[in-house]
């Protein structure tokens, strides 16, 4: 029994070397095994890596390709805006060239058709001027046959016959002095117009209007001389006062209140530049004011000049005609 189990335990002491070659070829095996398996999974990560890196290098060249892409486009856009822009920019120019044109051409014509009524203003004002040089050379020539017939006669004018010439010789003198600003009845400012800028200028223009009011008053006077009944009330003219005197009161207040009325008017529509402005800042009252004074003054004008032409006329005196 023992002899057996000396050969039982001699033959595992033989059997544990093999197994430990064994187990030694195994783990070699298993080592060698675990090391290819490495080298592969190596492998395949560096070939993940690399396609990866393909990847994005693809995708770069792509979104540089994309970028490109839109790039091209937005610059074909910006080309595109661009013409578009310059077309717009060429129309809107021809456009704004033509609106000028066609200003041009209205202002022109505008032009034009001004002076054309400058030219028909100034032919209609110098055949004015004419008509009344004409019809004061008239009046004038006539008024001196009249002078020379009395001093004809030897004896001067006498009641309505000197009351006619007076008031034909009053206006024809007015109008020898172009108004009341070259004579001796030159009418002052009025003190609704004093303080004002200008004095002179606006003296002047009182008088011009005043000039012109007066000489619409020529036809009443000479058709009152002519008409006008010499006596006031009971009392006959017999020669006791000037005879334009007696004219006057006669009349009353009535050259007056038309004198005022007429130039109520004229200031309301005067354009006369130095009087215009400041006509324009007059409320009613003061422009109501203002014609009553020159009324007065005007109408005391007129019996002035009718009363001088009498005295010259009633000693005789020759009223030459104006040149």
């Amino acid at each position: 029994m023992h002899s057996g189990s000396k050969r039982f335990g001699q033959g595992r002491t033989e059997e544990a070397p093999a197994v430990s070659r064994l187990v030694r070829t195994g783990r070699l095996k298993l080592c060698g095994v675990a090391l290819v398996a490495l080298v592969s999974l190596s492998g395949c990560k560096t070939l993940l890596h690399s396609d990866e890196a393909i990847e994005a290098r693809m995708q770069a060249a792509s979104q540089g390709q994309s970028r490109d892409a839109r790039r091209a486009v937005d610059d074909r856009d910006d080309e595109q805006a661009a013409r578009l822009a310059a077309i717009e920019d060429a129309a809107i120019e021809d456009a704004a060239l033509r609106e000028r044109k066609a200003q041009d051409a209205i202002e022109a014509e505008k032009l034009r058709a001004l002076e054309q009524a400058r030219q028909a203003e100034l032919a209609r004002k110098a055949e004015d001027a004419r008509r009344a040089e004409e019809a004061r050379q008239a009046r004038a020539s006539a008024l001196a046959r009249e002078a020379a017939a009395i001093n004809q006669s030897g004896n001067g004018l006498k009641g309505r016959k000197l009351l006619r010439a007076s008031v034909n010789h009053a206006f024809a003198d007015m109008r020898v002095n172009e108004g009341f600003w070259n004579g001796p009845s030159r009418l002052e400012l009025p003190g609704v117009l004093a303080g004002k800028a200008g004095p002179e200028v606006l003296q002047r223009a009182i008088n011009r209007m005043a000039f012109e009011v007066a000489l619409d008053m020529e036809p009443f006077l000479r058709e009152a001389a002519h008409e006008l009944p010499m006596k006031f009330g009971r009392e006959k003219f017999k020669g006791q006062m000037p005879v334009s005197d007696f004219m006057h009161r006669t009349l009353g207040s009535a050259t007056f209140n038309t004198l005022e009325a007429r130039f109520y008017t004229a200031l309301g529509a005067s354009r006369d530049p130095a009087l215009a402005p400041i006509l324009k800042g007059l409320d009613r009252t003061a422009r109501k004011s203002l014609a009553v004074e020159m009324a007065r003054a005007t109408d005391d004008a007129i019996w002035a000049e009718v009363k001088r032409s009498e005295v010259m006329l009633g000693r005789g005196g020759v009223v030459q005609a104006a040149n």
